[in-house]
């Protein structure tokens, strides 16, 4: 099965006068909301209607696309940079604060464990030491060496 190619239409929120006058960008539609979202809405069903009269006029040669002008082209471009610019040092401060998170985690773990794996290690060590002696003892006991130098 064909997957439907999605169209993404740009679309620019500014507010002017108390009001959100919003603007797609590549038909050139405007309309407006007294907040972000009912501007948002408020476009999608102006474009929608522009597409329903455009392809009902049978006029889409000279009204699709038909972008606005450079200038708005240009303040949604910025506006995204800083949409982008946003993010990303949202991001930034997260990944300090779980790296920051992570270096006390292991400080913890370290100052936590670290008494506990040196008793380990002394009491390691001392069993070692007393297996050692007694695998040595045997040894001296029941090994007889024949030593022949030539």
């Amino acid at each position: 099965m064909k997957k439907k190619e999605k169209l993404v239409l740009h679309n620019l929120i500014i507010k002017e006068d108390g009001l959100y006058a919003a603007i797609c960008l590549e038909f050139d539609v405007a309309s407006q909301g007294e907040t972000v979202e009912e501007a948002e809405a408020n476009i999608k069903e102006a474009v929608e209607l522009y597409l329903e009269d455009v392809y009902e006029s049978r006029d889409e040669k000279d009204f699709i696309p038909r972008p606005a002008p450079p200038e708005l082209w240009l303040k949604y471009f910025k506006a995204e940079q800083r949409k982008i610019k946003r993010q990303l040092q949202a991001e930034q401060k997260i990944r300090r604060q779980l790296e920051a998170k992570g270096k006390k985690l292991r400080r913890q773990l370290k100052a936590g464990l670290e008494p506990e794996l040196k008793l380990r290690l002394k009491d390691f060590k001392a069993e070692e030491k007393k297996l050692r002696r007694q695998l040595k003892a045997e040894l001296d006991t029941n090994l007889v060496f024949e030593i022949a130098v030539a």
